[in-house]
């Protein structure tokens, strides 16, 4: 059993810099949450530890207030006007979730996976609000996961998974009930790794989903139409170890995607667009001591775009990109680490309706991520 209850506060201030007034100075603002998460839990583990089943009930409940703060140089008539208007963002919601998670071994080297969540969400607005501009709604999501895992050598796992999801949207005002909608998703994704020794690695992933919008009133309203999206993936990541402190990676991935209108009721779609996307990547890794490592490498993408006209398919845009990367990862220590990654990018454009010339523009990226543990 676990029950936690927060509270937090996000103030919102503006200040002018400069010497001129602003003749319309911004209204400060505050935002309070209150927060309820509970939920109770049961798990089951056979003597050797197979078997393992976990069934949770939860709850949770958040309370969002929005108001406006005295201002300076601002009139009390302009901080009211403000505060209605904040108040129109206050919202309550509420969500009961029911997930379990099945791990059964059917023998040394095959295992089934199973995993479910279903839950409720109840999004509420204040009831002095008109109509016209309150969002109440109502959400149902199923989601559910099959996979197994077979081990056919001491050197090659296979596996596959299964993934459904389902989940219904209603508005419950007249004005957003164009908005009601169901969402369903379909995902096959087989999985092999093969390890034929402790220096070498390769992981390769497909993937083939399916993703289908029905509107509850199509009919009804216009401007409202359903829609489809599919998509076949392909990812393959390998890495190769020269030494304990030398290594090669490589990762490549290609992606195919197609949107369309839906006709649900006669299960047929027209083709909108589609796209092709290649990435390919590789870098060389050295790791002079524990907790510290330096890669560089090169990565190209390239994304074609087609576009569907009275049935024919025709190049739209066609998008490159390639330069080299680095990275650099830092254990700083025990409670911190740093990382930098940096692209310096060659992008070319072409194509299009207009077959425009190709155009070549240059960005360098760089980010970075410091962790620390308090």
């Amino acid at each position: 059993l676990f029950v936690n209850v927060s509270n937090r506060s996000l103030d919102k201030d503006i200040r002018h810099i400069g010497t001129i007034p602003d003749p319309t100075p911004p209204i400060n603002t505050a935002i309070e949450e209150s927060r309820l998460e509970a939920f109770v839990q049961g798990t089951y583990r056979s003597n050797d530890g197979g078997i393992r089943l976990a069934i949770r009930l939860g709850h949770t409940e958040r309370n969002e207030q929005h108001s406006a703060k005295p201002t300076p140089n601002a009139g009390v008539g302009e901080v009211k006007d403000r505060d209605k208007q904040e108040r129109k963002k206050d919202n309550f919601a509420r969500r009961t979730s029911l997930t379990g998670m099945l791990r059964l071994p059917l023998s040394l080297s095959d295992t089934v996976f199973f995993s479910g969540t279903t839950s409720i969400l109840r999004y509420d607005t204040p009831s002095e609000l008109p109509p016209d501009i309150r969002v109440d709604r109502d959400e149902l999501l199923v989601a559910l996961s099959l996979s197994t895992m077979h081990r056919l050598s001491r050197y090659l796992d296979v596996g596959v998974s299964l993934d459904g999801n389902l989940s219904h949207v209603v508005y419950l005002f007249s004005k957003w009930s164009g908005n009601n909608n169901y969402n369903r998703v379909l995902r096959l994704s087989p999985t092999t790794t093969y390890r034929p020794s402790r220096a070498v690695s390769s992981t390769n992933i497909f993937e083939v989903l399916a993703n289908y919008t029905v509107y509850d009133y199509e009919q009804q309203v216009s401007g409202v139409r359903s829609f489809s999206y599919r998509q076949f993936g392909w990812m393959d990541s390998s890495s190769v170890n020269f030494s304990p402190r030398i290594g090669l990676d490589f990762f490549g991935y290609l992606k195919l995607y197609e949107r369309g209108q839906l006709n649900w009721s006669d299960f047929s779609e027209r083709t909108e667009n589609s796209f092709v996307d290649k990435t390919i990547s590789s870098q060389i890794r050295f790791s002079p001591e524990r907790g510290l490592l330096f890669a560089v490498g090169v990565r190209y993408f390239s994304q074609t775009r087609y576009a569907f006209e009275e049935g024919i398919k025709t190049m739209d845009l066609f998008v490159r990109s390639f330069g080299p990367t680095c990275l650099v990862f830092w254990n700083i220590g025990p409670f911190s680490t740093l990382i930098v990654k940096g692209w310096y990018e060659r992008r070319t454009l072409s194509g299009g309706q207009t077959q425009q010339a190709e155009a070549t523009q240059f960005f360098p990226n760089v980010s970075m991520n410091i962790t620390i543990n308090l």
